[in-house]
């Protein structure tokens, strides 16, 4: 068999799947800015100065990128006997990549990694060990059984983790061990239903660090069901005929868990709450068209190609409500900076759909 030879860039960023890029710096963003609320970010630029603040975000993209890349590396080293008689058209079976390469590649992309999370903070770092625990785990275990996908899920859901307590520092994770802030709440939420008596979890959260925690530790949860749907999708890629099992396996992971626990339904803020409906617009919608589409074309591949980019809608159902909150406190006094990093995901998830056209996404 005759296979095509591609140019040796489209080969690396495909191994590397770049595509996927634009969705590992949505995880990473949406982390930083729930880890910026609640005045962490103001205290952060007291104590390093607005320049840390930015650089502080570009180190912990960057890091994240150097893990996903080496684990897709790794992946890729250690499936290509697997993929010899399987997929002889990728990049190491057909011999346009050696082997030796791709494993040292993986092993400086995940060591850089390290490194910058060692720079950042330990809790960085620890953060950064568990990730690459969870590549390894995946990379060892997925041809041997289903359970390794939550190695995979839980790759991705520490990156929000990972954000969070870059500018989240360490040195408060004491205020956690307080209860008086969440005994209040709790007490403002019993008044709640009362004529005179109002509450919003938002601003709970600006005195609560427990629940400033408790923000992003649930959308791990459901960023943890959406990765563990994708791949299921993905199992049944190479499969003829699978579309209807995929239909049948993945409505539930991909269209209620990442809904429940990303729009912010349960915040009890009534004034905001036309815009945390809106929020999940985009990923609903996105979804909804994914899976009619793939019952039309039968095309699982396409499908969890383009429910990767959905990555990013999920992450824009998070954070498009902070975009309009008052007190959210930026580095710079300028809410405007805040508003335009809430919407980021929306132009990363076109920059997703768009290098999925020049490398694969899977």
């Amino acid at each position: 068999m005759i296979i095509p030879r591609k140019p040796p860039l489209v080969d690396l960023l495909a191994t590397a799947r770049v595509a996927n890029l634009p969705t590992v710096w949505t995880n990473v963003l949406v982390g930083f800015l729930l880890g910026s609320f609640a005045g962490s970010a103001s205290e952060f630029e007291a104590a390093h100065g607005p320049a840390a603040y930015l650089l502080a975000l570009l180190a912990v993209l960057l890091s994240a990128s150097l893990l996903h890349v080496g684990g897709c590396f790794l992946h890729d080293w250690h499936d290509a006997e697997w993929n010899g008689p399987q997929r002889p058209e990728r990049p190491i079976p057909s011999g346009r990549l050696s082997r030796r390469f791709v494993l040292i590649t993986a092993l400086a992309c995940l060591l850089g990694a390290l490194i910058l999370s060692f720079l950042l903070s330990p809790a960085a770092l620890v953060l950064s060990l568990c990730i690459i625990l969870c590549i390894f785990l995946y990379t060892i275990l997925h041809k041997r059984t289903h359970w390794a996908f939550f190695f995979m899920g839980g790759a991705r859901a520490l990156l929000y983790l990972l954000g969070f307590f870059v500018v989240s520092r360490e040195s408060d994770l004491w205020k956690f061990f307080d209860p008086s802030p969440a005994v209040q709440t709790y007490q403002d939420w019993r008044a709640w239903g009362s004529p005179a008596g109002s509450f919003s979890l938002w601003e709970a959260v600006a005195d609560d660090p427990i629940l400033n925690l408790l923000l992003v530790v649930i959308p791990c949860f459901g960023l943890l069901a959406y990765i563990l749907g994708l791949s299921l999708a993905a199992r049944f890629e190479a499969v003829p005929e699978a579309a209807n099992r995929v239909l049948a396996a993945t409505p539930a992971l991909f269209l209620f868990v990442p809904i429940l626990t990303h729009s912010h339904w349960w915040t009890g803020d009534r004034e905001r709450m036309v815009l945390i409906m809106i929020s999940a617009l985009p990923f609903l919608a996105w979804t909804l068209w994914n899976h009619l589409r793939l019952r039309r074309r039968a095309d699982v591949g396409e499908f969890v190609s383009l429910s990767l980019a959905g990555i990013c809608l999920v992450d824009l159902a998070l954070v498009l409500p902070y975009a309009t909150i008052d007190f959210f406190d930026s580095p710079f006094g300028d809410d405007l900076t805040i508003s335009l990093a809430a919407t980021t995901p929306l132009p990363l998830f076109a920059l997703a759909l768009i290098l999925q056209r020049i490398a694969p996404a899977t």
